[in-house]
């Protein structure tokens, strides 16, 4: 039998986005066959954990301690964010997963064309998963319907959050 230690490496702690990660989501990015997806976790009013998917042109990341996103006005995450703040943000990095924890306040709302809610995180810790025995080869990813509409859209998403 394994031991503990061969199986679960611990987390370890960063104190900032790495650069890799600061770049896809900061840098120009293009629908792909399968693109990649965020995994945002908010906490909803009862207590429940809440997720929601998002593209990566609907993240953005100001520096390497603050990240933009961009989301329905009425969804149960706005509602969540609005209401506590708290989340988690996670995708696949450097064979395992990382995941940024912090707090988020809305800035705008239906300020851009694109009527969308936008919340500033402000990232207060992050950590990296990885196992002694696997590697994450992909997160979540998904096939977009209509390519150029979303990389349209990406765009002028991107370019909101990067502008207020």
């Amino acid at each position: 039998m394994e031991s503990q230690s061969e199986v679960y490496t611990r987390p370890e702690p960063i104190v900032e986005l790495p650069e890799a990660v600061f770049n896809r989501l900061r840098g120009e990015i293009t629908p792909q066959p399968v693109n990649e997806a965020v995994r945002l976790s908010t906490v909803d009013a009862e207590g429940w954990p809440h997720a929601a998917q998002l593209s990566l042109g609907e993240v953005f990341a100001v520096d390497r301690q603050t990240l933009r996103v961009a989301l329905w006005p009425d969804s149960h995450t706005s509602e969540n964010l609005r209401r506590d703040g708290r989340l988690s943000v996670a995708l696949a990095y450097d064979k395992g997963i990382i995941e940024m924890r912090g707090r988020a306040i809305q800035i705008a709302e239906n300020e851009t064309d694109l009527k969308l809610a936008v919340f500033e995180i402000d990232i207060g810790n992050i950590m990296v998963h990885r196992s002694d025995y696997a590697e994450v080869a992909t997160g979540v990813t998904f096939k977009l319907h209509d390519p150029e509409k979303v990389a349209a859209r990406w765009k002028a998403q991107r370019h909101a959050l990067s502008s207020l």
